[in-house]
């Protein structure tokens, strides 16, 4: 029987990034390599609160969850709906790359940190 891949936590766990991604692990390859490498990940519909862990994934260019997104600088599309998601912090604005970010179906109840975010076409 598969695992469930929502957070009970509220943030994205290792388990959950490595099955977010089309990206095989290479064999002997580590986990902290694998993160690295990745460069898709969606997580939406995973009941997230939170956007830790995802500074592992330093290549994501489609990724999704919110406190320390802040190093993975070259993201340009975030999928981030279906989450439990209540504030973006000033996180977000560190992202300068992004195009699209896609929030739809959380508790977001007041929008900011966007003046940053100049490549943004899609909100």
């Amino acid at each position: 029987m598969q695992a469930s891949k929502e957070s009970s936590t509220g943030h994205a766990t290792t388990d959950m990034l490595m099955h977010a991604s089309k990206t095989t692990l290479a064999k002997g390859e580590s986990t902290d390599h694998y993160l690295e490498r990745i460069t898709h990940v969606t997580l939406n519909n995973k009941k997230l609160s939170t956007l830790a862990n995802l500074d592992r994934c330093t290549n994501v260019k489609v990724p999704c969850t919110l406190k320390r997104l802040v190093t993975i600088v070259c993201t340009q599309v975030l999928y981030l709906y279906d989450n439990k998601i209540a504030h973006l912090d000033s996180t977000l604005s560190s992202l300068r790359h992004l195009t699209h970010l896609h929030l739809q179906r959380n508790r977001i109840s007041k929008m900011e940190h966007f003046e940053a975010l100049v490549h943004l076409e899609k909100l």
